[in-house]
């Protein structure tokens, strides 16, 4: 009978089990030197393993806990840390900037697109000023002016980025040598005078790959007459950046009907 006693007063001690450091629903019993209590986590974190801890575990982010939205991507901010990253807009694609990932709108390369639509309507104006919030060059390949007029008697002038010297042309009728005259505005495309001819000029603006410098290449189509052709490059202290382009005329006015667009070859 006495060693019952003593069986049973062994197991009614609670001296260094886990009950004596439970407290909470969802506690885990742990051990450092002693068996000690690790408090339930919060709710979504998962157990891990953790050295630098006293209890030698940790409650941590989980993809659970880290992601709120449908749609949000698991990503590491760093060396074992998860982070979240929102879903991105509509039709915006997954791209990584230096270290990190960010969502950013689709861009078609190797795509023609109209950047600024110009009508004349009505022959009262002989001069149109295109104005560029940002640098062409960094988003377009070459930009092109596509010019189509008619009932005008005299040359269409290019001026780009207001430059006044330095552009020098070559080629077709009327064209050639340093173009530093700023009366020309620095680009004449030359054509056939015939009133009523309907006159299509193209003028491809790019920079050079050597120094970054603008320069390209002009035609010109008289429906009735003529074609010419050439080329120009602006001279030293100009950067290869575009930031706007003036067409004007040597003749009084635009013919109502006349018009002049930009388009930028998608890189």
């Amino acid at each position: 009978m006495g060693n019952c006693g003593m069986i049973a007063g062994a197991f009614s001690s609670t001296s260094g089990k886990a009950d004596s450091v439970l407290t909470t629903k969802g506690d885990l019993a742990t051990y450092s030197t002693t068996r000690i209590r690790e408090a339930v986590g919060t709710n979504n974190k998962t157990l891990m393993a953790d050295s630098a801890q006293a209890t030698g575990i940790k409650w941590a982010d989980s993809s659970t806990s880290t992601l709120t939205t449908a749609g949000d991507l698991l990503v590491a901010s760093g060396a074992n840390t998860l982070s979240r990253l929102a879903r991105g807009s509509d039709n915006y694609i997954l791209k990584m900037n230096g270290t990190s990932l960010n969502w950013e709108a689709e861009t078609e390369s190797g795509k023609l697109e109209l950047i600024e639509h110009y009508e004349e309507a009505s022959a009262t104006n002989d001069a149109k000023t295109f104005t560029f919030d940002a640098d062409l060059t960094d988003d377009y390949g070459c930009v092109f002016l596509l010019a189509s007029y008619f009932g005008l008697n005299g040359e269409l002038f290019v001026t780009i980025n207001n430059v006044s010297t330095g552009v020098y042309a070559q080629g077709g009728f009327g064209m050639g040598g340093n173009r530093t005259d700023s009366g020309e505005n620095e680009l004449s495309i030359n054509h056939d005078t015939t009133v009523g001819d309907t006159k299509t000029s193209c003028l491809s603006i790019y920079g050079n790959s050597a120094d970054g410098r603008l320069n390209g290449f002009w035609t010109e189509q008289a429906s009735l007459t003529s074609f010419e052709s050439g080329g120009f490059y602006m001279g030293s202290q100009q950067s290869g950046t575009i930031s706007s382009i003036e067409v004007t005329t040597s003749a009084n006015t635009w013919a109502q009907g006349s018009t002049f667009d930009v388009y930028g070859w998608k890189i």
